[in-house]
C-alpha cells in the first residue's frame, strides 16, 4: 500500500488551552483526526487520538517530576511519522481532505512533527498555534472536575508546563508560517475566527458553514449543561449504540497502565492492508515456533507480542524473528481481563484502528473452511464484501493417542502432528441474546477437560479476527464487543494444543502464579487429576482425527464458506431444553 500525500495540520496548545475544539473544526471541515479519542473526563470531547498520544507520550514524558524529552531526536521523528503514515493512510478510506491531530507535548516537538509530518515529499505541515491567556488556562485546569467530583488532573506543577508548553511553542514558530487561532475571538466572533481558519487550511464554504454550525451547536449544548463525553460518541458509526459504562473505565485503566509497557523492538509502519496478529506471551518457547509458522502460512504479516516476563528463551526467540514487534509489560497477568485488556490497548494505541487483527495466544491455531488454499487475505475480503467484521471460533482441544504427559513434540514437529485428535462430537453451542448481565454472547461447552475433569463450562467461544473500529474491544478472552460480532457468520474453530507433555509443569507454575481466571480453578482441578492419576489419555469414542480444515468442518465446528462470497451456514445441533 503506498502511503498517500495528504495535507496535514498540527494543533499546538497547552492543555485546557483551546486545542479539542479547533481539532474538532478541522474534524469537521473534513480532515481525518483520529477515530478512537482519549477520555479525559473532562466534560467535552478531547478529539486527541489515542494512537497519536500514545506516540507523543513515547516522545515526551508528561508525568509529573519527569517532564523531559525521550529518545533522541531522529527517533522522536520515527515515532511521529508513524501517526502521519496511518493517519494517511485512514484519510484515504475515509474520504478526507487532509490529516489533523493535536496533543499537548507537541508544542515540545515542533522539530520532529514538521519533520515528521512533512517526509513524504508533499507540502509543508500547515501549524495551528491555538493562543489563549495562559492565566486563563491555568484558572480552567483548576476549576475542571471529573465526574466523580475530583480534580480533573491534579498535580503541582500546572503554572510551570502551562508557561513552558506556551513559551516552548512560541519559540519554535518564530520564522516558520504558521496561523495563530484565537480562542477568545472564537467565543466572541465564531464566523470570523472560524473562517480565518477556513482560509488558512484551504477549506470551502461549504465545510465552513458545517464547522460554524457544529461549533455553534455545541456552545448550546454546553449551556444547556448537556454532556459531550461519553467515549462511545467519539466512535465513527458505532454499532450497537452506547456500551456498557464499565468500558471507557476499563479502556482508560488499561491505557493508564501502558505507560509502564516497555518496546523491547518495533518494527516500521505496518500498512493497513496488512493482517496484524496479537499475542501475550508467558514461557512459551516450546509451542511459539510452530504457533508462528502457523499464523505465517495463513498469511499473517506482522506480530505483536506482549511478553509478561517470560525466562525460558520465548523472548529471545521473538527477537530472532524478521516479522515480530515486541514488548514488556511488567503488570501483573491478572490485571489484563485474561490478556484481552492488553491486547485491546495495544492494537489501539500502538497501531490504530481501520485494520484486521487476529488475536490469539502461543497455543492457538485459527482453522476455518478451506484455510490451506484460502489465506487471511482472502478471508478479510470475503467478509468485507457480505458485510461482516469477525470470525467468531470455537476452541476445539487436541490431543494424542497417548497419554499427554508423554506427548512429546520434537523440534520443527507441527503441533497437529504431535497431537492430532480432537473430540468430533460432544460440544454445544448456546446463544445468550438478553442475558441479566447485559452481555449478549455465544456460549460453548464441551471438549476433554469436561468429559475428563468436570471442569467449569461454557468458556470455549473465542472472537480471534475482527476488524478493528474506534469502538472495538475484547470485553474479555470469550467476548467480543461490539457484541453482535459474536454473532456473525461465517465462523471457524481454534486449535488448542495445551495437552503436550510439559503440562504438568505448566500446571504447578500457573498454581503458584495465581494470575488465571478464578484462582486458576482449572489449573487447581488438573493439577488434583494429575496427582491422582499420572498420565491421562483422552482418548474416547469421540475422538477423530484432523486432517484439514474439512475435518473440523464436517464435525459441524465451522461453516462451509462459497468462495464466491456466499456462505452456508452450519452449527451444531443444539440440546433441546
Amino acid at each position: 500500500m503506498n502511503r498517500p500525500k495528504l495535507s496535514s495540520v498540527a494543533v499546538l496548545g497547552s492543555y485546557r488551552g483551546g486545542t479539542s475544539v479547533v481539532t474538532g473544526l478541522l474534524k469537521h471541515f473534513g480532515f481525518f483526526v483520529g477515530d478512537a479519542f482519549f477520555n479525559a473526563w473532562n466534560g467535552y470531547w478531547t478529539y486527541e487520538d489515542v494512537y497519536l498520544r500514545r506516540l507523543c507520550l513515547e516522545c515526551f514524558d508528561e508525568r509529573e517530576g519527569n517532564w523531559s524529552h525521550r529518545a533522541d531526536f531522529a527517533t522522536r521523528v520515527e515515532r511521529l511519522s508513524r501517526w502521519s503514515e496511518w493517519a494517511r493512510w485512514r484519510a484515504v478510506e475515509e474520504d478526507a481532505c487532509g490529516i489533523a491531530g493535536k496533543h499537548p507535548t507537541l508544542c515540545k516537538l515542533v522539530p520532529e512533527l514538521t519533520d515528521a509530518w512533512t517526509s513524504d515529499g508533499g507540502s509543508a505541515a500547515k501549524l495551528v498555534s491555538v493562543s489563549r491567556d495562559a492565566e486563563s488556562i491555568i484558572s480552567a485546569w483548576r476549576k475542571s472536575k471529573s465526574p466523580n467530583g475530583h480534580p480533573w488532573w491534579p498535580r503541582g506543577d500546572v503554572e510551570d508546563i502551562v508557561h513552558d508548553l506556551i513559551r516552548c511553542r512560541d519559540s519554535s514558530l518564530e520564522g516558520v508560517e504558521h496561523l495563530v487561532f484565537d480562542y477568545e475571538r472564537l467565543r466572541r466572533e465564531p464566523e470570523f475566527e472560524i473562517g480565518r481558519l477556513a482560509d488558512y487550511c484551504e477549506v470551502g464554504d461549504i465545510r465552513k458553514s458545517i464547522a460554524i454550525d457544529w461549533y455553534t451547536d455545541t456552545c448550546r449544548a454546553l449551556g444547556q449543561g448537556t454532556p459531550l463525553v461519553l467515549g462511545w460518541e467519539h466512535s465513527a458509526n458505532p454499532e450497537s449504540g452506547k456500551p456498557p459504562t464499565e468500558l471507557p473505565e476499563l479502556q482508560n485503566a488499561m491505557s493508564n497502565a501502558f505507560v509502564d509497557l516497555q518496546v523491547s523492538r518495533r518494527l516500521p509502519s505496518l500498512p493497513l492492508d496488512k493482517v496484524l496478529c496479537v499475542m501475550i506471551t508467558f514461557n512459551e518457547r516450546l509451542r511459539l515456533p510452530d504457533t508462528l509458522r502457523h499464523y505465517r502460512s495463513l498469511g499473517v504479516d506482522r506480530f505483536a507480542i506482549i511478553d509478561n516476563g517470560s525466562d525460558d528463551g520465548t523472548v529471545e526467540l521473538l527477537l530472532s524473528q524478521h516479522d515480530c514487534d515486541v514488548y514488556f509489560m511488567p503488570h501483573a497477568y491478572r490485571s489484563s481481563v485474561g490478556g484481552s485488556g492488553w491486547s485491546s490497548t495495544l492494537i489501539r494505541e500502538f497501531y490504530g484502528t481501520g485494520r484486521w487483527v487476529v488475536c490469539t495466544d502461543a497455543d492457538e491455531q485459527m482453522v476455518y473452511h478451506d484455510c490451506e488454499r484460502h489465506d487471511l487475505h482472502d478471508l478479510v475480503r470475503l467478509l468485507k464484501d457480505s458485510g461482516q467484521s469477525s470470525l467468531p471460533c470455537v476452541t476445539i482441544d487436541c490431543y494424542s493417542d497417548r497419554g499427554f504427559l508423554t506427548s512429546v513434540l520434537d523440534p520443527n514437529q507441527q503441533m497437529v502432528d504431535c497431537c492430532p485428535l480432537f473430540d468430533s462430537e460432544g460440544y454445544v453451542r448456546l446463544e445468550l441474546n438478553d442475558p441479566a448481565d447485559g452481555v449478549p454472547r455465544v456460549i460453548w461447552s464441551g471438549g476433554p477437560i469436561e468429559r475428563e475433569m468436570n471442569a467449569p463450562c461454557g468458556w470455549l467461544a473465542k472472537v480471534p479476527l475482527m476488524y478493528w473500529k474506534a469502538e472495538t474491544w475484547n470485553w474479555n478472552p470469550h467476548v467480543a464487543y461490539p457484541f453482535e460480532r459474536n454473532f456473525s457468520a461465517p465462523s471457524g474453530a481454534i486449535l488448542h494444543f495445551k495437552w503436550l507433555s510439559d503440562l504438568s509443569g505448566v500446571v504447578g507454575r500457573e498454581i503458584a502464579r495465581n494470575q488465571r481466571t478464578y484462582n486458576a480453578e482449572k489449573y487447581r482441578l488438573l493439577g488434583r487429576k494429575i496427582a491422582t492419576q499420572g498420565d491421562i489419555s483422552l482418548v474416547s469414542f469421540r475422538s477423530r482425527k484432523y486432517e484439514g480444515s474439512s475435518s473440523i468442518v464436517g464435525a459441524g465446528f465451522a461453516d462451509v464458506v462459497d468462495w464466491n462470497n456466499e456462505q452456508e451456514r452450519i452449527i451444531p445441533k443444539l440440546p433441546s431444553s
